[in-house]
């Protein structure tokens, strides 16, 4: 199989899954899953051993689980390639100065795909092509399935990449609520923000949206209201108060200074 041409296909925004031509194959047992996962996120970079035995078993069980690496790898490999010769060279899963790189077609992984239609819709909306940013962002959202990384979600080494796609995820959310507000769906901006809101209960710019979105939409008591919820959430959780923009937003409100 030649690797600029395979058609290889991994999702991580949710639990992996790996299709090649259009098959979805068997990632295997969860520590074979995991050790994916971690190649993964070195993205083509070459992983030592010793790396992996430590991020997967830890310093205590990793002299005992290099067999079990091995037989991970060589399982991955036929996965990856089923026609490669038994003892061929893979193209793909590669042994290299005393570790191992995952080389992938490029876009071949959702969630890069997922990072790269980000600020190609933030550019659509800023240009005023809001119908189709929206596309874009309702296509980017559709293709997660749960939480980003989720095989290897208690692993230490996949913590800040898990983070890192969780608050894009919000970003995206907030865009397409934006989204909304530029084509004047009042009423389904207020509640996708008010979902949102519930999801996140101390994220301001969520806040932002839902007020706006109800003060556009007719609704200035509701959305008044909705920062007096938001002010007394941050100072029972946070024993503070909301920043200068909610605040500053609130102002706009009761003096009617924001109208579509």
């Amino acid at each position: 199989m030649n690797v600029q041409n395979a058609d290889i296909h991994i999702n991580v925004l949710g639990p992996a899954e790996l299709w090649i031509r259009g098959r979805r194959l068997d990632l295997g047992p969860a520590k074979q899953r995991a050790l994916f996962v971690r190649l993964l996120l070195a993205r083509g970079w070459h992983v030592p051993l010793e790396q992996l035995l430590d991020d997967l078993w830890g310093c205590q069980g990793a002299r005992a689980a290099h067999t079990s690496v091995y037989v991970y790898i060589n399982r991955l490999r036929t996965l990856l390639e089923p026609h490669r010769e038994r003892y061929g060279n893979s193209q793909i899963l590669v042994l290299e100065n005393a570790g191992y790189s995952l080389r992938l077609p490029q876009g071949a992984v959702d969630a890069a795909r997922f990072k790269k239609a980000l600020p190609e819709a933030r550019l659509l909306l800023e240009r005023g092509e809001t119908a189709a940013a929206s596309e874009k962002i309702d296509r980017a959202l559709g293709q997660w399935r749960g939480r980003a990384y989720a095989d290897a979600a208690d692993y230490p080494f996949a913590a800040q990449e898990i983070a890192h796609l969780e608050a894009m995820q919000l970003e995206a959310y907030e865009l397409k609520i934006t989204a909304m507000l530029e084509q004047r769906q009042y009423a389904e901006a207020a509640a996708s923000a008010q979902w949102l809101t519930s999801r996140e209960p101390l994220r301001e710019s969520a806040w932002a949206l839902l007020m706006r979105s109800l003060c556009l939409a007719g609704r200035q008591a509701e959305a008044l209201q909705q920062y007096n919820h938001a002010r007394e959430t941050f100072v029972h959780a946070l024993g503070l108060e909301p920043g200068a923009a909610l605040k500053g937003l609130r102002e706009m409100i009761l003096r009617h200074q924001l109208v579509a």
